[in-house]
């Protein structure tokens, strides 16, 4: 078998040009990402921008439904800009609704409220909604 062999690592002598070339470099190095506080500005384009696509979601939906059975029909009401009503009828009788809108009555966010009977004005309740808050950010 022989002599056990002396393993070490040789040295090698690289100039300045290759050592550069084989030393891993940070891509982040040059442009950091600068993380800044997210405002009030921020937060409201964020929910009206989401506002605007869930509503346009929600048509589509709408629109699906009804061209799938013919017993249903749907009715969209515009209240504002930031707050809409859709109600689902199967053969002329309601049978859910859903109103939509930007609100900061249970938090600043889009807030969605489904079932049958929905007053348009009212907004004492929600069953669900989009909540927009922002982590604190630890250095």
């Amino acid at each position: 078998m022989g002599p056990i062999p002396d393993l070490k690592p040789k040295s090698v002598n690289l100039n300045q040009s290759e050592r550069s070339l084989n030393t891993p470099t940070n891509p982040f190095s040059e442009s950091l990402i600068h993380i800044r506080k997210v405002t009030d500005l921020d937060k409201d384009k964020f929910l009206q921008l989401n506002f605007l696509e869930l509503k346009s979601l929600f048509r589509q939906l709408f629109e699906q439904l009804q061209a799938q059975d013919t017993s249903i029909e749907y009715v969209y009401e515009e209240i504002s800009s930031y707050k809409i009503l859709y109600k689902v009828y199967q053969n002329g009788s309601e049978i859910t609704g859903l109103k939509m809108w930007i609100g900061t009555q249970f938090g600043r966010g889009i807030h969605l409220l489904f079932g049958s009977r929905i007053d348009a004005f009212k907004a004492d309740s929600i069953n669900d909604g989009i909540i927009c808050a922002v982590d604190e950010v630890i250095s």
